[in-house]
């Protein structure tokens, strides 16, 4: 009876111990906060005549790549540019969402889970925007953008109601209800940024599997459901980008580096998109490539180089935008890593300013691409 008590009293004491272990571990996952360097003065040179330009970006939560070929023909057919994008790690939804709008992965913007959400610390595309006055707006969940951005949404509607256990016809009409949502602030507020979250599909990712028939037959309902939305905001003169934040593993779920949840789409549509563009990039590509789009500065923490083979631009701008991309990114990489008691050898941008200066743009270009690759690999190393 002792030993059996003297047993007990070990298991009960160690499952505390243990349980109090794993909570510290997780709050220092949650608390991780990454050194930043603390951000340079504007670096856009005022010469530089970039477009003003607004953009949509449609956001279909859990969306594979391979799921948005074979069962999202109509937008995937539509004359626009399309990328096979890589999600960093964690492939979680608002570790995600903070790439998309700095253009770092999560070690870099320190969030690393879902919940519970808190702010972006360092920079990014939200803050850029509003420094400058230009209107925002967004549609999706609470707890979501607002936290991240700290609420720096101009206009919003928020969805809070529980959705996980509805019926199948009841997620059709949440959609078509949060898209007639954004209808109505796209010419209501006629933001600059529009930001519309389709959540249906990644509950039944999870709830069925991304093989199933509740699954592809939501992506197919959004392939015809997002078309009226796609035309309004090209009637409006926007650029619509159609991505996702992770995809789903065959089973359903996410969070991890199976190729089905760390691979999914990038659609750009419009008039100042060039048709029939592809390629592979990664998500941290996305934020320089909205703020060209819409005619500002990279965020100050972006880690990616904007997709500038998909718009239509004089190479003139293109090839000074490149390089005032690497040399804020330079600049920050090199503090951060200093931060952190390392360093590297930063590249040489003068060959490409040089470039630049005898006209030689297509040069300029390829030379701003290997020198971000090697600036990349560096890095990494």
């Amino acid at each position: 009876m002792l030993i059996s008590l003297t047993a007990y009293i070990l298991l009960f004491g160690g499952g505390i111990g243990f349980s109090r272990l794993a909570m510290k571990a997780f709050e220092g996952f949650y608390h991780y906060s990454p050194p930043l360097p603390e951000k340079a003065s504007r670096t856009d040179n005022p010469e530089l005549p970039l477009q003003r330009g607004k953009v949509l970006m449609i956001l279909i939560d859990g969306l594979r790549y391979d799921t948005f070929l074979s069962h999202m023909p109509q937008i995937a057919g539509k004359p626009g540019a399309l990328f096979k994008i890589h999600v960093p790690l964690p492939t979680l939804s608002l570790p995600s969402r903070a790439t998309m709008i700095t253009g770092a992965p999560p070690s870099i913007h320190g969030i690393t889970v879902n919940t519970p959400p808190r702010p972006i610390q360092g920079d990014h595309l939200l803050r850029e925007l509003h420094a400058l006055g230009r209107k925002t707006a967004v549609v999706s969940y609470k707890g979501g953008w607002d936290v991240l951005t700290d609420s720096l949404f101009d206009a919003g509607h928020w969805i809070t109601e529980e959705t996980y256990d509805k019926t199948l016809p009841a997620y059709r009409e949440g959609e078509r209800e949060r898209l007639q949502a954004v209808l109505n602030l796209l010419f209501q507020e006629h933001p600059d940024f529009m930001v519309f979250d389709a959540l249906a599909l990644d509950e039944l990712g999870h709830r069925y599997g991304a093989l199933s028939p509740e699954y592809q037959g939501m992506a197919a309902y959004l392939d015809s459901l997002l078309l009226p939305l796609i035309a309004a905001g090209e009637s409006l003169g926007m650029t619509v980008v159609v991505v996702s934040d992770h995809g789903h593993i065959d089973r359903g779920g996410h969070g991890g580096g199976e190729p089905e949840a760390q691979t999914v789409p990038l659609f750009l549509t419009g008039p100042r998109i060039r048709p029939a563009t592809s390629g592979e990039a990664s998500l941290t590509d996305l934020a320089s490539t909205l703020a060209f789009l819409l005619g500002v500065s990279p965020p100050w923490e972006n880690t990616g180089f904007p997709l500038l083979k998909a718009i239509e631009a004089p190479d003139s701008v293109k090839a000074a935008y490149a390089l005032l991309t690497l040399r804020q990114m330079t600049d920050f990489q090199v503090q951060r890593l200093s931060l952190l008691g390392l360093s590297i050898d930063p590249p040489d941008l003068l060959p490409i300013a040089e470039q630049i200066r005898s006209g030689n743009l297509a040069a300029a270009l390829r030379l701003a691409k290997e020198t971000f690759l090697q600036l990349r690999r560096s890095v990494q190393e």
